[in-house]
């Protein structure tokens, strides 16, 4: 039964147009930053206080409302969504050298200032889900759109977790150093977008 469940579900994905399948793969893919999860632990390891970390993130909170709220919608009007997420993608991987070499307060107040910034260009994601998905199946391509992700999600963050055990300060900065955003598959999931229009 559960072997049929997995045949239909990789079918209906199959059948999604190629850039709509491709978005989610891309997103899929990118919660390898899944090891994102595991920061608090890396504050712990470096010997930050419950109340310290606990206090850094209600200001990253605030700080990435206040951003959103200024600035969001600016953004949103002025800039196409493609841009927008080749500049996430872009910040992104400035992010993770940033992670990799924060070590005192100021280093982690810099970063989660960074990462509030980050947040303000994620409008881009909605405009570009509109143009790859069918209209006329977005209940199907919604649904892979979230079970793919989160599956990716759910696998690596076992495998990071059994992986970090071992050595988590010298493991964690080395899955930082080498962290690679998958750039090839967001540019080849936008320049599908007029092919599956048609």
């Amino acid at each position: 039964m559960l072997l049929i469940r997995c045949k239909m579900m990789l079918r209906d994905f199959l059948d999604l147009p190629k850039g709509a399948r491709k978005l989610i793969m891309y997103y899929a893919i990118s919660m390898f930053d899944s090891v994102g999860f595991f920061v608090v632990f890396y504050m712990f390891a470096l010997g930050f206080t419950v109340i310290t970390i606990g206090a850094l993130y209600s200001y990253l909170l605030i700080l990435t409302a206040v951003l959103e709220l200024v600035f969001g919608r600016l953004i949103d009007i002025k800039l196409p969504p493609k841009y927008l997420m080749i500049i996430v993608e872009i910040l992104g991987s400035i992010y993770w050298l940033m992670l990799y070499y924060a070590k005192t307060l100021l280093d982690f107040v810099i970063l989660y200032s960074f990462s509030a910034i980050i947040g303000i260009f994620m409008v881009a994601y909605r405009p570009i889900e509109r143009d790859l998905y069918p209209q006329d199946r977005l209940d199907m391509a919604y649904k892979h759109h979230m079970f793919w992700p989160y599956f990716a999600q759910f696998v690596l963050v076992l495998i990071y977790g059994y992986i970090l055990q071992y050595d988590f300060l010298g493991v964690f900065n080395g899955i930082c150093s080498c962290h690679v955003r998958p750039k090839s598959s967001l540019h080849n999931a936008l320049h599908t977008k007029n092919k599956t229009n048609n």
